[in-house]
């Protein structure tokens, strides 16, 4: 909740910000948001991961810590950058604090939906309906993030910048609150965790990557693949709320724009909870409640095209709501109850992995939903009709969305109410046992049985599969000083090489020198280590058959995955500028 109230203290007024004060076009503004959206996902891909081999309690701690120490307070000076060295520096270090921001999201994201679900599983208690809290406390803390920022906004005299720096007390008090709750879980156990991995090590030990790979794909049941393909049409209806802004900055007054986010999160607040425990009483209920969820966005888009007012603005917002109530919280219930909550063999713990994949396949399509948007945006301003073109695409896919959730429901495995979440574990092990029929597996699932009939206090503790260096990385142990130096330079290489890839992917050309060289220099220094990070990873996977360890709280494994990120990035945005331009900056041409 207070991570929301930090975000929406500089994202209510942000869109605004950067439309009218460093005159960002709609299809920029598209653009970038797409970029968040994947990195956000991208980098869950790592931190899902890390919270199977770590403990997701661990990873929290991790994300909101970076976020407050580090991301919320590059918003808190970006009108002392614009004062200093100009608006385009500014449009730069506000794009670099949007990126740092959604990946540093990313961080904590699959951990804590992970985190929820183990938590909902050794309660007993119905996936839906504690994602659809979780859901409402977020809202509820969206709703005093919006509130807290219009009040600053009024009595600053209409600052954005003192708007944007307070935002820096709620990201601090969240990370107290979570180092509070989760810090002592986070650190216990370790013994035992290392106990049970150098067991899980045991079982896979003669297992391929492939083997591990159709392990972990023949984990998810059909309706996993079902369920992931409705939730990925809808969210190609759900783009960025900065398009809603600029439509009810143009239509209404600005000052009252915060007043519109009580409509769409009152809802929320209100009725997740309701909805949740409406949806877990059977699968045809919970389908139902997500059909009328559809509808309700459908209305709300309508409501935002047909309706140029604040009336219409302020009905839309309440569809918007009512639309989340009824299937955000839902969906990743429904997507939690066919996620492996159990132990894979010879993988161990998969469900911080499988979100990651969930989040990284949900990143692709919130991508793509952006890109859309500010394109028919864009198309529809210019025909000199604002931005409505964006609303009619959201209706269009939700009626794609609606028509894939019936399909799956009538044919598929949506609509089957015995299949249960403690159903789906049985059918995962079975299906790996008649699959690998030999004396080696045989002996891996006794080991997991083994496992499984351990004393209560041993067997809540996580299951963790990994290499040696990962047992090193519960601990704790020391990385030495390279890993060190890794560690410290990577954290500030790729925020800054991601910064200059998107620079150039924006203007042809990289970060500016900066006085007296000294950006330019860091931007080149940041791709060294970028470079000399993942070299690094090549070889030790080339010398032990594994990547870098884990280190210290996860940090050089966290380092490690954004390098490859920031590396992968680099290759798309040099490729994207080679055949647009025929040439590099400072290479070619």
């Amino acid at each position: 909740m207070l991570s929301s109230i930090a975000t929406l203290m500089h994202d209510t007024y942000l869109p605004i910000y950067m439309s009218d004060v460093l005159h960002m076009s709609n299809t920029g503004m598209g653009n970038l948001h797409a970029l968040l959206q994947f990195l956000s996902k991208a980098s869950g891909v790592v931190s899902g991961r890390l919270a199977d081999l770590l403990s997701p309690a661990r990873m929290v701690v991790l994300g909101t810590g970076l976020t407050a120490l580090l991301c919320k307070p590059m918003f808190a000076v970006c009108g002392l950058v614009r004062g200093m060295a100009g608006t385009q520096a500014c449009v730069q270090w506000v794009t670099a604090a949007k990126i740092l921001d959604r990946t540093v999201k990313g961080v904590r994201e699959a951990p804590s939906k992970a985190l929820v679900g183990e938590l909902a599983a050794q309660s007993g208690d119905s996936a839906a309906a504690a994602f659809s809290l979780r859901q409402a406390l977020s809202t509820l803390g969206m709703l005093l993030g919006t509130t807290a920022a219009g009040l600053a906004f009024a009595l600053s005299g209409r600052s954005y910048e003192v708007t944007f720096a307070l935002s820096a007390v709620a990201s601090l008090m969240a990370l107290l609150l979570v180092a509070t709750a989760f810090g002592r879980d986070a650190a216990a156990g370790a013994a035992e965790r290392a106990e049970l991995t150098r067991t899980m090590d045991e079982m896979d030990a003669d297992m391929t990557l492939g083997d591990k790979a159709r392990a972990l794909l023949d984990a998810f049941p059909p309706a996993y693949w079902q369920a992931l393909a409705v939730v990925m049409a809808l969210y190609l209806a759900r783009f960025d709320v900065a398009f809603i802004t600029l439509h009810a900055s143009a239509v209404m007054d600005k000052a009252r724009i915060p007043t519109l986010t009580f409509f769409s999160m009152a809802p929320v607040v209100a009725l997740a909870t309701p909805m949740g425990l409406r949806a877990k009483q059977s699968v045809r209920a919970r389908n139902r409640v997500l059909m009328l969820g559809m509808a309700a966005l459908i209305v709300a888009n309508a409501c935002f095209a047909l309706v140029p007012s604040y009336l219409g603005m302020a009905a839309g917002n309440a569809f918007i709501g009512l639309h989340m109530a009824m299937t955000q919280g839902v969906v990743f219930g429904m997507l939690a109850s066919y996620i492996p909550s159990g132990v894979v063999p010879g993988l161990g713990r998969v469900n911080g992995t499988a979100w990651s994949l969930t989040d990284l396949l949900l990143g692709v399509a919130l991508a793509v939903s952006n890109t859309l948007a500010g394109r028919l945006a864009d198309w529809s301003k210019v025909r000199g009709l604002g931005v409505r073109g964006c609303f009619g695409g959201a209706a269009a896919a939700c009626l794609l969305s609606m028509a894939v959730l019936a399909a799956f429901s009538t044919f598929g495995d949506l609509g089957r109410d015995e299949l249960r979440p403690r159903q789906i574990v049985t059918f995962v092990c079975t299906n790996m046992a008649a699959a690998c029929c030999t004396a080696s597996l045989g002996a891996r699932l006794g080991a997991t049985r083994a496992l499984a009939q351990r004393p209560a206090g041993l067997r809540a503790a996580p299951l963790r599969r990994s290499a040696r260096q990962v047992v090193r990385a519960a601990a704790d142990e020391d990385v030495g000083t390279a890993g060190k130096a890794a560690i410290a330079l990577g954290l500030v290489a790729n925020p800054l090489v991601l910064w200059s890839e998107w620079t150039l992917k924006t203007t042809g050309a990289g970060l500016p020198p900066g006085p007296g060289g000294a950006l330019g220099a860091a931007e080149g220094i940041s791709y060294l280590v970028v470079l000399g990070v993942v070299g690094w990873s090549i070889a030790t996977k080339a010398k032990t058959g594994s990547g870098l360890p884990a280190g210290p709280a996860g940090l050089l494994g966290a380092v490690e995955g954004f390098s490859y990120l920031s590396l992968l990035a680099g290759i798309v945005v040099f490729g994207l500028q080679l055949a647009e331009k025929g040439s590099l900056p400072g290479i070619t041409g």
